[in-house]
Order: C-alpha cells, then sequence, then structure tokens
C-alpha cells in the first residue's frame, strides 16, 4: 500500500523524501502514517521497477536535497492501480487522480 501513497504524492510534483511522508500524512494519516524507514525501501522498490527517478539538487543555501519523481511507468501503474482497482485502495475517494 506505501508504494501507493507515493505514487498518488508524486502525482503532481517532485517532492523529497521528507515531503512525501508530510503529504501522506496529511492527507492519509486516518489510515496511514509511514516512517522513514517505510518510505525509503519502498522509494528503492519503485525506483527499481522504473517508476520513479532520482535526482538531487542543490537550495539557495547550499544544502543537497534528494528529489523523487514519477516516471512515465511510474503514471502507467498509478493509472492502473488507480482505476481498475478504485474500489480496493484509500485514494477511491478522491476525483482528481489521473
Amino acid at each position: 500500500m506505501i508504494e501507493l501513497l507515493i505514487l498518488f504524492v508524486l502525482l503532481d510534483r517532485d517532492r523529497t523524501m521528507y515531503s512525501i511522508r508530510k503529504e501522506i500524512i496529511s492527507l492519509f494519516g486516518a489510515i496511514s502514517q509511514p516512517s522513514d524507514g517505510t518510505i525509503y525501501p519502498a522509494l528503492e522498490r519503485l525506483k527499481k521497477q522504473n517508476c520513479i527517478s532520482v535526482s538531487e539538487k542543490i537550495s539557495e543555501g547550499g544544502k543537497k536535497s534528494t528529489y523523487y519523481s514519477l516516471q512515465k511507468d511510474g503514471r502507467i501503474k498509478a493509472k492502473r492501480l488507480f482505476i481498475e482497482n478504485s474500489a480496493e485502495n484509500p485514494a477511491a475517494f478522491y476525483k482528481h487522480i489521473v
């Protein structure tokens, strides 16, 4: 389920792992409050499946941050999961998904 939530929050923009976690808790806190130890392995699995890509950017303050972006395979997987299994997932009530 965590991969599903990650794909959902990456639909609108690239995010850091902190931002992914914060958004999942904001949207789905009633059903999931994942730790970094849960999110990082899920990000690695999605990366191996070519669903997301990883890039590092330097902020104006000089801090390096890692950003995760949804790729074509990730959009296809998200669409399949949200549409085909819409009755079985926690995002079924969201109208703005794909």
